[in-house]
C-alpha cells in the first residue's frame, strides 16, 4: 500500500489501529511504519525544536502558533519554512554572503 492508497483508506472510513488499517467490513491490512502519520497530521512536520525555555512564536499570514522547545511536536509545513527561512547570514570583509547559522535550530523526525 503506498501513501496514496493509504490516504484514500483513510478518507473512506478506515480505521487505524497499532496492528495496521483497518477498514469496515475487510480484514486488517497491515502497514509498514514509514508511512504511518496520523491522519490529522498530514502534510506536517515532526520535529523537535533544539533547547529549552520559552516556546518560540512563529506566524505565517497573520495565523501564529507557539512551537515548543526540546519536545516533539507535529508542524504545519508553512511553519517549519519560516524556520528555515530564519537565517542569520555571515558575511566577508567586503559584505558578500558567505554563509548563515539557523536562528532556530530544530531536528526533524519525518
Amino acid at each position: 500500500m503506498n501513501r496514496r492508497e493509504f490516504i484514500a483508506a483513510m478518507m473512506a472510513g478506515g480505521v487505524m489501529t497499532a496492528a495496521g488499517l483497518w477498514m469496515p467490513g475487510t480484514k486488517l491490512i497491515s502497514i509498514p511504519k514509514r508511512i504511518m502519520v496520523p491522519p490529522d497530521h498530514l502534510g506536517d512536520v515532526h520535529l523537535v525544536l533544539e533547547g529549552d525555555g520559552e516556546p518560540l512564536p512563529v506566524g505565517v499570514n497573520g495565523r501564529v502558533i507557539f512551537i515548543p522547545r526540546g519536545e516533539p511536536v507535529w508542524v504545519p509545513e508553512k511553519f517549519v519554512h519560516v524556520l528555515d527561512n530564519a537565517v542569520h547570514s555571515k558575511l566577508d570583509e567586503h559584505n558578500d554572503l558567505i554563509g548563515g547559522l539557523l536562528l532556530y535550530p530544530y531536528l526533524r523526525l519525518t
